[in-house]
């Protein structure tokens, strides 16, 4: 029916997405996740309508062009698209085809006007996925997670950036101009990268980060260097930070990040200088996240995606905290029991010690965060 509005066609088999979809006049979503997808037309008339596409968990659908997704043909069928989801679409290349990449940094007319969410977990491993990112400056929400990429050295400028998901990407490094390319970005998700040892760019965030989520990555390990430098806001000299970080210090990354006031919740598990401090991370649970936009980085629900409530301060009940399903696949509830009997062993055991660590620890995030609602994994209460 040409009134039709939303087209779900989950796990159906379908082989391609036909360029006459542009006759349905009022279609705005379409879920075409799970099939058999071996190409998209993408000539033909425009699909003005179409606002949300799901396309993910269809391995072959890019297969004929190599994986490459040419922005310029893509925003051409689907002008007035706000959302794409290729998950695990074996997405290799996301630019432009033709023309001078270098350019694009300055010419906003060839960024895909209306894309503000884009999905890409589950993608490229090797070679890493090459996104040109000057064709994404209009994004409010990047979701790529278990997607091997390498972040430039200098990010175009991307002011309506929210919300950047990069978790088990491999990632070496940030770029050194994250603060003036992402002046607006409220959450941060590095998680899983342990080769990422140098933060020194997030401070660059300090006028805008709520959320900072870095588990398991390589800064704070044993001997890992701290190797940028940055300046301080509101003065004209450079700050040159500690050059290691003394295992089991997790109070110096605490004051070294403290710059960042408005964080609202920082989760810095499964580190070397906080190992100790927590249980270990659940078997095969920690890497990757799990889902697409619909929590964390839904368009439709914004507000979800930076606060929830969730659990309980490491002293008090083992009521599980309520973590959005689709930032991570582990499972916050068995991991906050199992850290509930790991605090209980210690007091058994009579770690004084090591549970003393852990108490000056939070006392030192809620002084050094007057804004901090939850950390890692707890809930924090007034202060």
């Amino acid at each position: 029916t040409p009134l039709l509005t939303t087209l779900d066609m989950f796990n159906n088999r379908l082989r391609v997405v036909p360029a006459s979809i542009a006759e349905f006049g009022q279609l705005a979503r379409i879920n075409l996740v799970k099939n058999d997808l071996e190409r998209i037309e993408l000539h033909g008339a425009p699909a003005d309508g179409i606002r949300e596409l799901k396309l993910s968990e269809n391995p072959l659908i890019l297969r004929r062009n190599g994986g490459i997704v040419d922005v310029d043909q893509w925003m051409v069928k689907f002008p007035g698209l706000k959302t794409l989801y290729l998950d695990v679409c074996n997405v290799r290349q996301l630019g432009r085809a033709s023309g001078d990449g270098a350019s694009l940094q300055s010419a906003d007319d060839h960024a895909w006007p209306s894309l503000f969410n884009l999905s890409l977990r589950g993608n490229a491993l090797r070679p890493p996925l090459d996104i040109d990112f000057a064709c994404m400056r209009n994004l409010k929400n990047l979701y790529t997670p278990d997607t091997q990429m390498a972040l430039p050295r200098s990010l175009p400028s991307m002011a309506h950036m929210l919300q950047l998901v990069v978790c088990n990407a491999g990632l070496t490094q940030l770029p050194s101009n994250l603060g003036a390319a992402l002046p607006h970005l409220k959450l941060l998700d590095v998680s899983n990268n342990p080769d990422l040892a140098d933060f020194s760019p997030i401070l660059q965030l300090s006028a805008s980060l709520e959320v900072l989520k870095c588990r398991a990555v390589g800064f704070g390990a044993l001997g890992g260097a701290v190797t940028g430098t940055t300046p301080r806001e509101g003065s004209g000299h450079v700050e040159i930070f500690p050059e290691t970080i003394a295992p089991g210090d997790a109070q110096s990354v605490l004051k070294w990040l403290a710059q960042l006031k408005r964080l609202r919740r920082l989760d810095f598990r499964f580190n070397k200088c906080t190992a100790e401090l927590y249980a270990p991370p659940l078997t095969s649970t920690l890497s990757g996240s799990a889902s697409v936009l619909d929590g964390a980085l839904s368009p439709q629900a914004p507000n979800h995606s930076v606060m929830g409530e969730t659990g309980h301060h490491p002293g008090g009940s083992a009521a599980a905290a309520a973590t959005p399903v689709n930032m991570t696949r582990m499972d916050e509830e068995a991991w906050l029991r199992q850290d509930h009997a790991y605090l209980a062993n210690l007091k058994m055991t009579r770690q004084t010690a090591l549970i003393r660590r852990r108490e000056s620890y939070w006392m030192s995030a809620i002084r050094l965060f007057p804004r901090l609602e939850e950390l890692d994994g707890f809930k924090v209460g007034p202060h």
